[in-house]
C-alpha cells in the first residue's frame, strides 16, 4: 500500500523504518518524527508496518512511502505461528528490497528480530532500535533467544536508556551500541481541560507493563485528607475492563477519569498537578518528557530506566520501587500535600530537558544514518 508515491524524490540515503503498527505508543511517535525529519532532509523514506493503514493512530508524513505487509494475525498453534512468522519475514524481505533502502531502522523487539532475519544477504545496514530494557522485558520463546543471538548481527543497536545499554552489552559488542535518547517535544499552546479537583495524571496503554493496577491500589491507600484528589488516565488497552473492576472493588472508581487516547494530550497534562508513571519496565518514556515539559512534578518507579535521567529522587521528582502500592501512595501523599515541593521538583526536572532537545537528538540520528549509509556493504 503506497502513500503519495508521486511525492518521492531520490535524494540522500534511502531509509526504511520497520515497526509493527502506527498505534499510539511512544516508539510509534518516534518513528513518525524521524520519518518526517528525514523526508524533510531529502532522504527517500519508506515506512513499513504489519498493521493496516486504516488502523493507524499516527498519520505518516506526506512524502514518505508507506507499505503495509498486513501481517498482524496470530495463529493459535505453534506450527501455525512458525509458518506465519516465516511468511511475515518473506514478505518483509521483499518489501525491504523494493524500498531500495541503504539503511533499515527497525523498532521494537519482534520487528527488530524479523528485520534482521529478512535482511540477511541484502546490501543494507540494519539499526536495531530497542525501546525498553531487555532485562525487565522478557520475551516469550523463541524471541528471547533470538534477541540474544541476532542483535549482535545488527550494524548498530541503539537504546534510549543507559540501563538498557548495560543489559545489551552482555551480548552485543560494545562498538555496536549507541545511546540515543528520545527528544522532548515542544508542547502546543492548547490550554487545559476543565477537571474537578486536583489531579494525578497517568498516560499509557492499559496493559500489564504500565502498572495501572499498582496505581489504582495506591490511590485507594491515600489518606482521607486527600479524598478530593482524582486520577486522570489517558490510554486504552486490553486491561481496561479489569482495571475498572479493580477501581470499583477498591472504592475509588468515582475518582478516576478515563479519557482514552488523545491526539493532543497536553490539555490533560495541564489539568493535573502530579504525573505518575507506575510502570513495571520502561526505556525512555515519552510521557515523562511531555509531562515535564509542561511543568508537572513527577513520580516514577525504579523500573523506568530512561526516566531516571530526568527524574532524580528527591531532587527533580520522586522514585519509588516498582510493584509497591504502599511506597507509591506515600510518594503521592507527600507531593499532594506540598505544593512548594512540587514546584521545586518541576523546575529541576525542566532544567534536565536541555540535553533532550530535538535538534540535538536528530543531529545524532543523522550522523548515524550518514555513517552507515556511506559504508560499502
Amino acid at each position: 500500500m503506497l502513500r503519495n508515491p508521486a511525492a518521492l524524490h531520490d535524494c540522500g540515503q534511502g531509509i526504511a523504518l520497520v515497526i509493527s503498527d502506527l498505534d499510539s505508543g511512544g516508539a510509534q511517535r518516534v518513528a513518525i518524527a524521524l520519518t518526517e525529519h528525514w523526508v524533510g532532509r531529502g532522504n527517500t523514506v519508506t515506512l513499513i508496518t504489519q498493521s493496516r493503514e486504516e488502523d493507524d493512530f499516527y498519520s505518516p508524513p506526506s512524502g514518505c512511502r508507506r507499505i503495509s505487509t498486513n501481517g498482524k494475525g496470530v495463529s493459535q498453534t505453534t506450527l501455525g505461528r512458525l509458518f506465519t512468522n516465516f511468511q511475515r519475514i518473506a514478505v518483509l524481505r521483499k518489501v525491504i528490497k523494493q524500498s531500495n533502502a541503504d539503511v533499515v531502522a527497525a523498532f521494537v523487539s519482534q520487528s527488530i528480530i524479523m528485520s534482521l532475519i529478512a535482511c540477511i544477504g541484502l546490501p543494507v545496514k540494519v539499526i536495531a532500535c530497542e525501546r525498553n530494557d531487555p532485562a525487565r522485558q522478557p520475551l516469550r520463546k523463541p524471541w528471547g533467544f533470538l534477541r540474544r543471538i541476532l542483535y549482535r548481527q545488527a550494524d548498530l543497536v541503539t537504546a534510549n536508556s543507559r540501563s538498557a545499554l548495560d543489559t545489551l552489552s552482555g551480548y552485543v559488542p560494545l562498538d555496536k551500541l549507541q545511546f540515543l535518547p528520545n527528544s522532548v517535544p515542544s508542547p502546543p499552546d492548547t490550554g487545559a481541560v476543565d477537571m474537578p479537583g486536583p489531579m494525578f495524571v497517568a498516560v499509557g496503554r492499559l496493559n500489564h507493563q504500565k502498572g495501572y493496577d499498582v496505581l489504582i491500589n495506591a490511590l485507594a491507600q491515600l489518606p482521607t485528607d486527600l479524598d478530593d484528589w482524582n486520577l486522570l488516565i489517558l490510554g486504552v488497552g486490553a486491561l481496561e475492563h479489569d482495571l475498572k473492576e479493580l477501581a470499583e472493588t477498591r472504592g475509588v472508581a468515582p475518582r478516576i477519569h478515563w479519557v482514552g487516547v488523545q491526539a493532543d494530550p497536553y490539555p490533560y497534562y495541564r489539568a493535573g498537578e502530579i504525573f505518575v508513571l507506575a510502570s513495571r519496565y520502561e526505556g525512555m518514556p515519552n510521557v515523562v518528557l511531555e509531562a515535564t515539559s509542561v511543568g508537572l512534578a513527577t513520580i516514577v518507579t525504579d523500573a523506568c530506566a530512561g526516566a531516571l535521567d530526568i527524574v532524580k529522587d528527591q531532587t527533580s521528582g520522586l522514585v519509588v520501587p516498582a510493584e509497591d502500592p504502599a511506597a507509591l501512595a506515600d510518594a503521592m501523599t507527600l507531593l499532594a500535600r506540598q505544593p512548594e515541593l512540587r514546584a521545586r521538583f518541576a523546575r529541576a526536572a525542566t532544567a534536565e530537558l536541555e540535553k533532550f532537545q530535538p535538534d540535538k537528538i536528530l543531529a545524532l540520528w543523522d550522523s548515524i544514518i550518514n555513517s552507515l549509509g556511506s559504508r560499502t556493504p
